[in-house]
């Protein structure tokens, strides 16, 4: 009779073994798996054995490679994202420079005939020749339409960049 006990002690002592160590296994597995996932490996695969299990296990083993894929996709748009924005930000700093040194241009083309204009203005003030005088509101005339023309283009760059600009035959 003892033997009987002791041969069924140790046939389940043997089956708790094996199911222990069948469990273990698939435990080690699904976290060596989740471990790859977390280190952005994307291209493992769960073992099939593992994922056709109508346990618990296989359950959790689909919900991983479900979970995979789905990283692995949004891992790809972000990196697909964040290459547009790099090229977006170099386009903006490219148009950022071009708008810089346009507008260095446009304050020299305006401060030329403005400065006539007023340096003209002052010689005509104290000029006490009717010539002198006529010739610098001439120089004055003639500055300030050439700096209205200048306005009148900036202005109209302005409306192309807006959208606003209609052409007029």
């Amino acid at each position: 009779m003892i033997a009987i006990i002791a041969a069924a002690v140790v046939i389940l002592l043997a089956a708790g073994y094996f199911l222990s160590s069948k469990v273990m296994d698939a435990v080690d597995r699904v976290t060596r798996f989740a471990t790859g996932l977390a280190k952005n490996d994307f291209d493992q695969e769960m073992d099939p054995a593992l994922t056709n299990r109508k346990n618990e296990f296989g359950i959790m083993a689909r919900a991983l490679m479900v979970m995979r894929n789905t990283l692995a996709a949004s891992m790809h748009k972000l990196s697909e994202n964040a290459t547009a924005l790099v090229a977006s930000n170099e386009m903006a700093q490219k148009a950022s420079a071009h708008k810089s040194i346009f507008l260095a241009r446009m304050s020299h083309e305006i401060r030329t005939p403005l400065n006539a204009i007023i340096g003209m203005t002052y010689i005509a003030k104290n000029a006490h020749e009717p010539a002198t005088v006529q010739d610098s509101l001439n120089k004055i005339a003639v500055s300030s339409s050439h700096l209205l023309g200048i306005i009148n283009d900036i202005l109209d760059m302005s409306k192309i960049e807006a959208g606003k600009f209609e052409l007029v035959e």
